[in-house]
């Protein structure tokens, strides 16, 4: 296998669908993005791009607070939503595919009639170590691909 590469196998459908919807894993703080392969491709060809992660959206106004909403703002992070939860106690929560390209974000704005723009706080769950100089995944400040910031 090529660096950083690896091919798992799994004894049950069952478990490889468990492993391949339900991150984001981590290893030692870094992510462990598990794909479906086929077996007849080379494993350098399997694009990875994007890794499922767990979404919170905090500080939404009470008439808000409903999936469809939900769905609205999780846009405004990715286009590849996976699974809807909607309300969970103070926060929506939402299942979906993020871009590694994309930056991770503090906050969505979404315009509300009657409201204007509004802010809403963005968590992430056990979300894998990420540079705090861009935002992204996959590498930390001392590698950054961004302009140094000294």
């Amino acid at each position: 296998m090529s660096a950083n590469r690896f091919v798992l196998e799994f004894d049950s459908e069952k478990l490889l669908k468990f492993v391949t919807t339900r991150g984001p894993w981590r290893h030692r703080g870094d992510a462990l993005i598990v794909v479906p392969y086929d077996g007849f491709r080379h494993p350098s060809e399997i694009i990875i791009d994007r890794i499922g992660l767990w979404v919170q959206f905090h500080d939404v106004p009470v008439f808000l607070m409903m999936k469809a909403f939900t769905e609205v703002i999780a846009k405004k992070i990715s286009s590849d939503i996976v699974e809807i939860i909607g309300v969970v106690g103070d926060f929506l929560r939402v299942r979906l595919m993020f871009p590694l390209s994309d930056a991770l974000h503090n906050f969505v704005e979404q315009r509300v009639k009657g409201q204007g723009l509004l802010r809403f706080n963005v968590k992430y769950e056990n979300v894998p170590n990420f540079c705090f100089l861009c935002g992204r995944i996959g590498h930390d400040e001392d590698v950054c691909p961004e302009e140094n910031i000294n």
